[in-house]
């Protein structure tokens, strides 16, 4: 499994903050990951499902998590 680290995706460690606009395709998954920093996403359009501690999330636009 891999794990992002925050080193990797903030510019400035005193100010730990990334924003990025991230399109997944119909039938694209993500491969299981982790983080050292918690990440929160909002879901704009669309639907998916999220697998997070061994629970399936169903998701749709307008969700946060």
């Amino acid at each position: 499994m891999t794990l992002y680290s925050g080193s990797q995706f903030f510019d400035e460690q005193s100010f730990p903050f990334h924003i990025e606009k991230y399109t997944i395709r119909k039938g694209q998954e993500i491969p299981l990951h982790t983080h050292d920093f918690v990440e929160l996403v909002y879901v704009l359009k669309g639907n998916a499902r999220h697998e997070m501690s061994g629970r399936t999330y169903e998701l749709r636009s307008g969700d946060v998590f």
